[in-house]
């Protein structure tokens, strides 16, 4: 199976940094099946990233106007695909850690089931350079994401999020073809989410790869997606905890919002995670 990674960066300087980042990367690299990789970043974590570059990898700068992780920046990697031939790519973000098995997995169970969209994994979060005092915060915030995983109501977080996701790319650009431009919420409205029993306002963006999948289980009732109960570890940083309860916190309700403005249906939706069960 050939496969391509796209990950974004934004504002990478430090060495400890950019050595982190290499390291994940390297991952990847010596994977057998990834073929192409695909770094979408802004030009200041380009300049800092000189030896990186590679026939393998590929830089895709962004100008001013567009943030290279917004939701639909991921459409700048997608348009290359075709050309090198590829069957899947591998959504990822530079903040968690993968081992060789869990790559392996996720490329195995997407070759293996040609009706399987998209697949990807849980998460457990734990700071950047986490320290021993740091445990409490880390504990609370990892806590409040697995609260949100075992309410089964939330269908924003029985599907796989593009922090690490294969897709199939046949059935993508069958069914998807692009992440929806309505995600990057051009209007620039807020919403209101609870936090510590207070209403807190946030953007009302997101959701590209829910939003995604329920657009191809609307097209076709026989797609799958899987959500693997394993969790890779997610590092945050400790500067940016309230930031990332805001994200958690909406999900939810970007993710209906985004269907309903849509037509996508939740029924539909939830007949594609029927389908993976046995996955």
């Amino acid at each position: 199976m050939k496969v391509a990674l796209i990950t974004r960066i934004k504002e990478i300087i430090e060495q400890k940094e950019i050595d982190k980042f290499s390291k994940r990367l390297s991952v990847f690299q010596e994977n057998k099946h990834i073929l192409k990789i695909y770094i979408i970043s802004d030009q200041l974590s380009i300049s800092k990233l000189p030896d990186l570059e590679n026939e393998k990898i590929e830089f895709i700068p962004c100008d001013d106007q567009i943030d290279p992780t917004s939701p639909t920046s991921l459409n700048l990697a997608i348009k290359k695909l075709s050309k090198n031939k590829i069957d899947a790519f591998i959504v990822a973000s530079r903040q968690f850690r993968i081992e060789t098995n869990n790559l392996d997995e996720l490329i195995t169970k997407c070759e293996n089931d040609k009706k399987l969209l998209v697949a990807g994994y849980k998460f457990k979060i734990e700071f950047n350079d986490q320290k021993p005092n740091d445990e409490p915060r880390a504990i609370k915030l990892n806590n409040e994401l697995q609260s949100y995983y075992q309410d089964k109501t939330l269908i924003a977080y029985q599907a796989p999020w593009n922090t690490c996701a294969i897709w199939n790319y046949e059935l993508f650009k069958e069914y998807i073809k692009k992440f929806d431009g309505i995600t990057k919420n051009k209007s620039g409205r807020e919403l209101c989410v609870r936090i510590d029993n207070v209403c807190r306002p946030t953007a009302h963006k997101g959701m590209e790869d829910g939003l995604a999948i329920a657009k191809a289980t609307k097209k076709d009732s026989n797609i799958k997606f899987k959500l693997f109960e394993s969790k890779l570890i997610w590092e945050i940083e400790k500067s940016k905890i309230f930031n990332h309860r805001l994200k958690l916190a909406r999900k939810e309700i970007v993710m209906r919002n985004f269907m309903k403005e849509k037509g996508y249906s939740e029924k539909t939706l939830l007949n594609g995670l029927l389908n993976s069960k046995n996955l």
